[in-house]
């Protein structure tokens, strides 16, 4: 075992040189420069069913998952939904 050292060490530093330059390369063309869009994000929350879960409290479980299911058939908002039922 004791011969096989020298030639792991190697074979382990060798390793970690090859994935720190992977890791270098991904931040360089692939990480540096993502930048969020604020308005896309908030598009996508607003349109998550998730949102629903904050209407157990006001309409049960089952009422949101109604307005979720609802929402995933239409399209539409889970605020639009409710207000949508707010005007009937």
């Amino acid at each position: 075992m004791q011969s096989l050292c020298p030639i792991l060490r190697h074979a382990l530093l060798e390793s970690l040189e090859v994935l720190k330059n992977a890791v270098e390369s991904f931040e360089e063309k692939c990480i540096r420069g993502i930048r969020a869009h604020p308005d896309r994000c908030r598009e996508y929350a607003e349109r998550s069913v998730g949102q629903a879960a904050r209407l157990n409290e006001q309409l049960g479980f089952m009422g949101a998952a109604e307005v979720a299911q609802q929402a995933i058939e239409t399209g539409k908002s889970i605020a639009t939904l409710m207000h949508e039922r707010s005007q009937t």
